[in-house]
């Protein structure tokens, strides 16, 4: 790896990398220098990415999309990614350093654009509704909520 890249992995991503690394060689899988590049993509992106978008994104690094799809597989199995389907497509963000109590998604219908909704009001309510499952003696893992509609800058457009 040339220095640059050294410097950019080890003062942004080496803790996050690290713990990573720790997880996947914890359950016996090589850490290979292109589930690196993958993660190094998941971590540096603002967006919900697909699958064609990070195989765009990685091809430079000749990283095949078979390659992608195995990796982003086992990523998934060991709780490191979540992946988020609306209408039949997946976009792919970091799971592990979340540390939100829900994850809220939000869906332009117009231009496709994914973002998450983040608010202390919604994590109050989800916390209540929480506890009325843990009532029925249930055991949640996981939540994915994704809302579709307009999103401001294209409603802006169409006024």
């Amino acid at each position: 790896m040339d220095d640059d890249k050294n410097n950019k992995t080890g003062s942004v991503w080496s803790n996050e990398l690290q713990k990573i690394k720790s997880i996947i060689e914890r359950e016996n899988l090589k850490f290979t220098i292109q589930k690196q590049l993958i993660l190094e993509a998941l971590l540096s992106s603002k967006e919900h990415m697909t699958i064609n978008e990070l195989h765009e994104k990685l091809k430079v690094n000749n990283i095949g999309i078979a390659t992608l799809y195995r990796n982003l597989d086992s990523f998934k199995n060991l709780g490191i990614i979540t992946e988020i389907n609306v209408e039949g497509k997946a976009y792919y963000e970091m799971k592990i350093f979340g540390r939100k109590p829900i994850h809220i998604h939000f869906k332009c219908t117009n231009c496709g654009k994914i973002m998450d909704i983040e608010d202390n009001k919604l994590y109050h309510e989800y916390l209540k509704l929480n506890r009325l499952i843990e009532e029925r003696d249930l055991l949640i893992y996981d939540s994915v909520f994704t809302f579709k509609g307009i999103c401001s800058d294209c409603k802006k457009l169409k006024e």
